[in-house]
């Protein structure tokens, strides 16, 4: 069953698909700018909207003027969110480990310590995301994780084989300390994703996508498209299994031009999905659609040319 999580609001790119590439060139920087005042001007200068770049920015003092002051949008980079998402506790020792309460020490793709990973999959509605104080259902909740939301990844996981009621989990950073997160908490096709390149796909839809009286009706005709013939798939529980879309947010949410839509639940070891951004304007009374970006979404990690591993 797919989740049209439509915002009914008249009204896409800013990880805008992403803002990743989905995230310029511009102004000239002054020869050989000491580390702090590059960071300075970086920062006052800099898009409000990108803060992926902002962060980045003040945490390397030694890098280049980006120059994204130029009057041109900058390219979608995700995931975005504000900076490190709030919340966190003391990091448990390995002596504090149970076995019986936290299951046992696993390693997947997700153990790769300081990778960066986003949340995605599911409409702010749907979420959050909670993280929690040990890896266990029963331990204190200390942080939640929104649709746009990037965090890092601690490097360490803990499964529990032999429990049903309580699965994988993930240890990430917070600001003010570490939690962990259990997959599978909302459904099928959410959780924490690796975010690939953004790619400008516009020429796939543009003639394909008819003008409608919403632009909302714009947005789920793209993601329509993308998820391709609607044939019901099942898994080998009998689940709902393919994929399914979500919106993530809108002009009128965010301020930005685009629409954000998550397309999850690929049938891939290697692609889970993409984050589109739509980009749509009002014409002659009706809405038309502009400009289709897409990030990929990663199930195992990004290689250097950013695509899918």
């Amino acid at each position: 069953m797919r989740r049209n999580s439509l915002i009914a609001a008249p009204a896409l790119s800013s990880l805008s698909l992403l803002t990743l590439t989905a995230c310029g060139g511009g102004n000239d920087a002054a020869p050989e700018p000491e580390p702090e005042e590059t960071t300075q001007t970086e920062t006052e200068t800099e898009e409000p909207t990108a803060t992926v770049t902002e962060t980045v920015t003040a945490e390397s003092p030694d890098e280049e003027p980006t120059g994204e002051d130029d009057g041109e949008d900058p390219a979608p980079d995700e995931p975005e969110g504000d900076g490190v998402p709030p919340g966190g506790a003391e990091r448990l020792t390995e002596g504090e480990f149970d076995g019986t309460i936290h299951g046992e020490e696993t390693q997947t793709v997700y153990s790769d310590e300081g990778a960066e990973v986003g949340a995605a999959g599911f409409a702010p509605e749907d979420g959050p995301l909670v993280v929690h104080a040990e890896p266990t259902r029963g331990s204190a909740t200390v942080g939640e994780l929104g649709p746009l939301d990037a965090v890092e990844l601690a490097g360490r996981e803990r499964h529990h084989p032999e429990d049903d009621e309580q699965g994988s989990w993930t240890e990430i950073v917070l600001a003010d300390g570490y939690g962990w997160m259990e997959s599978g908490q909302i459904g099928h096709g959410a959780g924490l994703y690796f975010f690939g390149e953004t790619q400008d796909i516009t020429e796939d839809y543009l003639d394909e996508v008819p003008p409608t009286e919403q632009s909302e009706a714009i947005v789920e005709s793209v993601a329509e498209r993308v998820i391709g013939p609607d044939e019901q798939m099942m898994d080998a529980e009998g689940e709902p299994a393919g994929p399914d879309w979500a919106l993530i947010s809108s002009p009128e949410d965010t301020g930005e031009e685009f629409y954000r839509a998550d397309v999850t639940g690929y049938l891939d070891d290697s692609l889970a999905g993409e984050r589109l951004f739509i980009t749509v304007e009002g014409v002659d009374g009706d809405y038309q659609l502009v400009q289709v970006e897409r990030t990929l979404i990663c199930q195992r990690g990004v290689g250097d040319d950013g695509l899918c591993l």
